[in-house]
């Protein structure tokens, strides 16, 4: 009877070991890769502005939605905002350290394109040539992101806002 009683007290002491060894490698993951380009809540966004080599583009929330505000006026397409909107929560693939970084190789100086969520900035660069994915440029650092975006922040204006006949309905 002890000797099954000290096998069984030794089995559950190693799977507690290797349930803590699980959790400390998952918090070692999280840490590594843990937070997003901003620390903005979607929800609280007012003000979005992309600002690109051919126009800036600049939307609001107000009690009635969201608006383009420049270069044209309308109600905004809501799918094409909670994209924009998603950006302060993006996680990204890679961080590196904004000093001493070589920004010019990277297309950050000047940025391709800059987005404000309110106040906070983005700077998008350069496409990695080896694995596709963008750089983007934060306060906190230099970032890689899926490059899913992109093709959608250098729309035309006029696909930013609700066409005329989805708004008679």
């Amino acid at each position: 009877m002890k000797r099954r009683l000290f096998i069984t007290i030794l089995l559950v002491v190693a799977a507690a070991n290797l349930a803590l060894f699980v959790w400390i490698q998952q918090q070692r993951d999280r840490a590594a890769h843990a937070g997003s380009l901003t620390a903005l809540d979607p929800e609280s966004i007012r003000s979005i502005r992309i600002r690109r080599a051919d126009a800036t583009l600049v939307f609001e929330r107000g009690p009635e939605g969201w608006r383009m505000t420049t270069p044209l006026q309308g109600p905004a397409r809501t799918d094409r905002v909670t994209d924009l909107k998603a950006l302060a929560v993006l996680v990204p693939l890679a961080r590196y350290p904004r000093v001493g970084q070589p920004l010019g190789q990277y297309g950050l100086a000047p940025p391709q394109l800059t987005v404000w969520l309110d106040g906070t900035r983005l700077d998008f660069g350069k496409r990695n040539a080896a694995n596709g994915r963008r750089f983007v440029l934060t306060d906190d650092g230099l970032y890689l992101i899926a490059d899913t975006i992109w093709t959608r922040l250098n729309a035309p204006p006029t696909s930013w806002i609700v066409p005329a006949e989805e708004k008679a309905h």
